[in-house]
């Protein structure tokens, strides 16, 4: 047997054995296969019955859930009993925020902060008892009566700064009433129902609105001094 025998023989080889190989991989990766399209067909049995179950039970319940609650917040019932009850908690909470604040431990940042949550506890009551939604936290609504203008009303990221909100109150209302860069000095912003003043000089005031204690929620009113 010469040497080109002997290499043809040993390739001949060497491909059947690849061809077994491939056969082998072939019938490897199929049955991997079948077993990922079980698996996946048996998740998907287990959710459509996990969505059944939501939708039969958990919904329902959900639902219940939320109705009650719309109903205790803007519902009267029992005579009011409900919102009488949701008056006295934040009455409650208003106290706890009165002790904290006479604490000489707390700083002015923390004072003011805790003035700002009692603004909007304030402004939550208010709408309890009358029975309307909640304040929307982005409005800010501004009482101009005092200047014989109506409430404006804003989004209240329309301004990036206290500035902002100034120029557009001294230009769209007030220029006919007081002189430019008299905040302090001829008119000032106050929170009706805390009744504080923002503090403010006037002019290149770079603050946010929250940074100056403005919150949306709140009303406010522009008084002259």
């Amino acid at each position: 047997m010469d040497a080109e025998t002997i290499i043809s023989l040993i390739a001949s080889i060497a491909s059947l054995v690849l061809a077994i190989v491939a056969i082998w991989l072939s019938l490897h990766q199929k049955k991997e296969t079948d077993a990922v399209n079980e698996n996946t067909k048996q998740l998907l049995i287990e959710i459509r019955t996990d969505a059944k179950a939501i939708s039969n039970v958990a919904m329902p319940e959900l639902r219940a859930y939320g109705e009650s609650m719309r109903n205790y917040v803007f519902h009267v019932k029992d005579g009011g009993k409900e919102i009488e009850e949701s008056s006295e908690i934040i009455d409650s909470v208003k106290r706890e925020l009165d002790e904290l604040k006479q604490s000489k431990q707390i700083s002015q940042e923390l004072s003011e902060k805790i003035n700002r949550i009692e603004s909007k506890l304030d402004a939550s009551q208010t709408a309890i008892k009358k029975g309307d939604e909640f304040p929307d936290e982005n409005s800010l609504i501004i009482d101009l009566s005092e200047f014989g203008y109506n409430e404006m009303e804003a989004e209240i990221n329309q301004f990036d700064t206290v500035q902002d909100l100034l120029n557009t109150l001294y230009f769209s209302f007030l220029k006919d009433h007081v002189g430019p860069y008299t905040y302090n000095k001829q008119w000032v912003i106050e929170d009706v129902d805390a009744q504080q003043k923002v503090s403010s000089f006037g002019k290149a005031d770079y603050r946010t609105l929250p940074e100056a204690g403005i919150m949306g929620g709140v009303t406010y009113r522009v008084k002259q001094v």
